[in-house]
């Protein structure tokens, strides 16, 4: 057993989130096979407003809300609101996108990736590019 200590949130610059997002690694466990095959749990941290572009993982992701609303959609259909306590599961190249979808709902969750993570390939329509664009100033 490994304890994981408390490390502070750092805003992420990433170029596929929108908004304001902070995140932090609890842990990452390598498989033996390869990258592909690794386990990431991350604290992440979403003002209103902020979103991930289209993007699905190899094995699959479990998204978990610890505080606020999480949006989650599905490209193919779907989309729900997750409260405190609330979960949902994305299936192994199942692409999806997650965040606030308004101004007015923050939100902690934990996002277990398990296997890499692939944006969708269209990088002109990317959250962040947008958001680099846009008069939005929340950075």
């Amino acid at each position: 057993m490994r304890r994981i200590d408390r490390p502070e949130h750092k805003l992420v610059d990433h170029p596929h989130f929108t908004g304001r997002t902070s995140a932090v690694s609890m842990g990452r466990l390598e498989s033996p096979s390869g990258a592909s095959d690794a386990v990431e749990v991350v604290s992440v941290a979403c003002d209103g407003g902020s979103m991930t572009d289209w993007h699905s993982h190899a094995r699959g992701q479990v998204l978990y809300v610890i505080g606020g609303r999480l949006t989650a959609i599905g490209q193919l259909g779907g989309e729900m609101t997750l409260e405190p306590g609330e979960g949902a599961y994305t299936a192994p190249g199942e692409v999806h996108r997650h965040g606030c979808a308004t101004d007015d709902d923050d939100v902690l969750f934990l996002a277990v990736t398990m296997g890499g993570t692939q944006w969708a390939a269209d990088s002109d329509t990317s959250a962040g590019r947008r958001a680099q664009n846009s008069s939005d100033d929340r950075g």
